[in-house]
């Protein structure tokens, strides 16, 4: 196996155990170990299928984005703009830069307005929540759908439940 190392026109770099172009369907696809930087952001997954025309990334598998405000988000599967500044993910967690947590069924994040929104969210602040730890997590916030407005930090929870101490 050897990895190849690509650049491209929005000054990413790309890197794989294997990367191919297909001319028919004019993308270039990422296999093992893949990794995708620029000055703000970083994403690793299993494969990548990046679409010329469309601009379009699709990731699959061990899903992994680092935020430049220090967020990681872990995703199944992501759908991300060239930039991997609008995107929509799947099946995420969200371990923010102040070690709370955030999953969701899926995620829509708009850079134009500057905002994030989840639908089917579960936030807690509390740490004892790895798989390992017999404790359980004191409290946790459910609901419907969180919008994230990141300019004002604020997430706006709608159909919203508390639930603490089990």
């Amino acid at each position: 196996m050897s990895t190849r190392l690509a650049v491209a026109e929005e000054k990413f770099f790309l890197s794989a155990d294997t990367i191919s172009k297909n001319e028919k369907n004019n993308t270039i696809k990422a296999e093992g170990n893949v990794s995708i930087n620029n000055k703000t952001y970083k994403l690793k997954a299993n494969e990548i299928i990046y679409f010329l025309k469309e601009k379009k990334v699709f990731a699959k598998g061990n899903v992994i984005i680092f935020q430049k405000d220090g967020n990681v988000i872990y995703a199944a599967e992501a759908e991300l703009s060239n930039n991997l500044k609008n995107n929509i993910i799947k099946n995420l967690g969200v371990l923010l830069s102040d070690n709370s947590r955030l999953a969701a069924s899926s995620a829509e994040s708009i850079e134009d307005s500057n905002k994030t929104i989840y639908s089917n969210v579960v936030f807690t602040k509390c740490k004892s929540c790895t798989e390992k730890s017999k404790e359980r997590v004191m409290w946790k916030l459910k609901a419907k759908k969180a919008t994230h407005l990141k300019r004002s930090k604020i997430i706006l929870y709608e159909n919203v439940f508390l639930e603490a101490f089990d």
